[in-house]
C-alpha cells in the first residue's frame, strides 16, 4: 500500500517561526491509526502532523532547518480481517540543526574562537590563599579548516565514557606556592580531584574524507584550586551547592582526529544536530541527556544557591562526595535491608479484623553489581513525588483485591516520611527510599517482602491496633529499577543550624533597671527582708 506524504512550509513575515505541515495520504481509505500504540477509534483518509520551531535568518537565507522524523511501522494484518493497520508517532523526534554551539542558538557560526597563539593559555584566578594550580585541557596539534568552511556533527547518543577523551590536567599537586612540580594526572588522582558528569562525542563531517570527532567533557571540581590556565575551547564557571558553598565547573569542547586521537584546531563553522525525544520524560533530579549543561561564569559572588528550585542528582552527588572528603563530617549507621530466600514474610496484627495487608515491591530484585559500602546524603531541598517512592499497598477483603494509589492510600494510612538519600561509591550511585506509614484503620495481618518492616500498634484509646509499615528500597538512579543492596551504609548526619542568641532588648535591660531601684527603695523604706524581696521577684504568697 502506497502512503503519499506532502509537506508546507510556511513562515511569518519576520521569518523567525517556521511551521511544517506534514498530511499522510491513505487512498484507500482502510487506514486504523495507532497513537502511542493505542488505536484511534476511526478510519482517516488524511493525517496532518503540524510542529512549530524557531528558526534563525539572515535575510532570505536560512541558517536553520526543522526536521521532523517520524518512525512508521506498517504490518500486514491478519487473514480474516482486510484491515491494514500503520502505526505511526510511535516515536516523534525533532532534529534541530544549529549553528554555532548549543548555548546561543548560533548567532556565530564558530564554536571555539581561537584568539591565543599556542605557547599562551588563559588564566582564571580561584583561590590565591589555598588549592592547587592547574592546567586544563589540550593545545591543538594540527589546524585544519577555512572561514568558509561549515561541517554537521550528529551527537552519538550511545556514548557513555572513553577514558582516550578525558580532559587532560596538568597539576603541581602541592598546593598555590609550589609552580616547579607539575605532573600529569591519572585516573586515580583525577577522581580524587573532579567528578566528570558527562562526556559527549559527536561525529562530524564535511564529506566522506574529511571527519573528526567533536568532544564535551563536563566537570566539577572536588577540591579547592589556587589558579586554572588553560587554552581555547575551555570554559570555567562556578557551581553552587544546597550549603552555600561552591566549587568550578569545567567545560572543554575539542576536535580530535579519529585515527590518530590528536587534538585538533578547527577554523571553520559547524553546525550541530540535537535530537530531542518527545517519550524522554524527566526521572527524580535526573538532567535530561538531551539538554546541554550550563556553565555559569557570572562572579562567584552573585552566584547563590537561594533561588535554585531543582537541584539535579549530579550535583546531590558531587555535593556528598565532597562532605565524604571533609574531615569534621559526621556519620550514622544505617540499618542494613535483610533478604530472605522467599522473599516474602507475614506479620499478624490483631484478630476480628478481615482487612489484611500487603506491602510489596511489583519487580524483580537485581543485584546492584558488588558494592559493599556506601555513604548516603539525605536530599532535604527537592519536593518529593509520591507516585515515584511510596511503598505500593494491596488491601485484600475476602477474595477482593484493591490496589492503594496515592490519593486512596490516605484514607487508610497516615504517611508519616518519605525520605529520599543519595548513595555514593566512587563512580556508583543509587537512591536509597526510605517510607513509614501509620494506619487509621484495624488491620488483621500484613503481607510484605523484604525490606518491609512491619510494627504493631495501638489505634485510638489501645483497644484496637493496627500497623505501622516502614518500607527500605534501593532504587537505580535513571530507571527507577528496585534493585538489591545488602551492603553496609553510612548516613551523612545533617547538621543542624546553630541557634543564635539573641540579645536582650534595651526596653528589657531597662525595664530590669527600673525593677531593680524600685525593690530597693522598698526596702530601705518599709524594712522588708531579703526572703520576702525573694517572694515578691516569684510573685508567690509569703508562707
Amino acid at each position: 500500500m502506497n502512503v503519499g506524504i506532502t509537506h508546507k512550509v510556511l513562515r511569518n513575515n519576520k521569518a523567525e517561526k517556521i511551521f511544517l505541515e506534514t498530511k499522510f495520504f491513505f487512498p484507500d481509505g482502510k487506514i486504523q491509526l495507532f497513537k502511542d500504540g493505542i488505536a484511534v477509534p476511526k478510519e482517516i483518509t488524511a493525517l496532518r502532523l503540524g510542529v512549530h520551531g524557531l528558526v534563525k535568518t539572515r535575510k532570505t537565507r536560512l541558517l536553520s532547518r526543522l526536521v521532523t522524523v517520524i518512525h512508521i511501522v506498517a504490518y500486514e494484518a491478519d487473514t480474516t480481517d482486510a484491515m491494514t493497520n500503520i502505526e505511526v508517532f510511535v516515536n516523534v523526534i525533532e532534529v534541530l540543526h544549529k549553528r554555532g554551539s548549543e548555548e546561543s542558538w548560533g548567532d556565530a557560526s564558530k564554536e571555539i574562537v581561537y584568539e591565543l597563539d599556542t605557547p599562551t593559555l588563559y588564566r582564571t584566578e580561584v583561590d590565591s590563599e589555598r588549592g592547587v594550580i592547574l592546567e586544563v585541557g589540550s593545545r591543538y596539534e594540527g589546524v585544519f579548516g577555512t572561514a568558509d568552511d561549515t561541517v554537521l556533527c550528529e551527537r552519538d547518543m550511545r556514548h557513555l565514557f572513553n577514558s582516550q577523551y578525558t580532559t587532560k590536567i596538568v597539576s603541581n599537586h602541592k598546593g598555590s606556592t609550589d609552580d616547579s612540580m607539575k605532573v600529569e594526572m591519572d585516573a586515580k588522582t583525577f577522581l580524587e580531584f573532579f567528578v566528570l558528569l558527562r562526556q559527549e562525542v559527536w561525529n562530524c563531517r564535511k564529506n566522506t574524507y574529511q571527519k573528526f570527532l567533536r568532544v564535551v567533557n563536563f566537570l566539577v571540581a572536588l577540591k579547592p584550586i589556587s589558579k586554572i590556565y588553560h587554552p581555547d575551547g575551555v570554559t570555567i564557571g562556578t557551581q553552587v551547592f544546597p550549603d552555600g558553598t561552591q566549587s568550578k565547573q569545567i567545560k572543554e569542547v575539542k576536535y580530535i582526529n579519529k585515527d590518530s586521537l590528536k587534538v585538533l584546531r578547527y577554523d571553520g563553522g559547524i553546525t550541530l544536530e540535537t535530537i530531542i525525544s518527545k517519550k524522554a520524560t524527566r526521572l527524580f533530579q535526573m538532567p535530561s541527556l538531551f539538554e546541554a549543561f550550563k556553565v555559569d561564569t557570572r562572579p562567584p559572588g552573585a552566584i547563590s544557591g537561594a533561588n535554585v528550585g531543582y537541584w539535579s542528582l549530579d550535583i546531590l552527588r558531587v555535593h556528598a562526595m565532597r562532605l565524604i572528603q571533609r574531615s569534621d563530617t559526621i556519620y550514622t549507621d544505617g540499618k542494613a535491608v535483610t533478604y530472605t530466600k522467599n522473599n516474602l514474610q507475614m506479620t499478624k496484627i490483631a484478630e476480628g479484623y478481615n482487612v489484611k495487608m500487603k506491602a510489596y515491591r511489583n519487580t524483580m530484585l537485581i543485584s546492584f553489581r558488588s558494592l559493599s559500602f556506601c555513604r548516603c546524603l539525605l536530599d532535604q531541598w527537592n519536593p518529593t513525588n509520591k507516585n515515584q517512592f511510596l511503598t505500593k499497598i494491596v488491601m485484600i477483603f475476602g477474595k477482593d483485591l484493591y490496589q492503594l494509589d496515592v490519593d486512596t492510600i490516605t484514607d487508610h494510612f497516615n504517611v508519616k516520611k518519605i525520605e529520599v538519600w543519595v548513595c555514593v561509591n566512587g563512580a556508583d550511585t543509587l537512591l536509597r527510599v526510605v517510607t513509614e506509614l501509620e494506619g487509621t484503620t484495624g488491620i488483621f495481618v500484613v503481607l510484605h517482602t523484604d525490606g518491609v518492616e512491619v510494627q504493631k500498634i495501638p489505634l485510638g484509646d489501645g483497644e484496637e491496633y493496627t500497623a505501622r509499615i516502614i518500607e527500605t528500597k534501593y532504587l537505580h538512579p535513571k530507571t527507577f529499577q528496585v534493585e538489591k543492596y545488602d551492603g553496609k551504609v553510612k548516613l551523612i548526619k545533617r547538621e543542624m543550624p546553630k541557634k543564635t542568641e539573641i540579645a536582650i532588648p534595651m526596653w528589657r535591660k531597662a525595664l530590669n533597671k527600673m525593677e531593680q531601684v524600685w525593690l530597693n527603695m522598698l526596702r530601705k523604706w518599709a524594712g522588708i527582708s531579703d526572703d520576702y524581696i525573694r517572694v515578691l521577684k516569684r510573685g508567690l504568697p509569703e508562707k
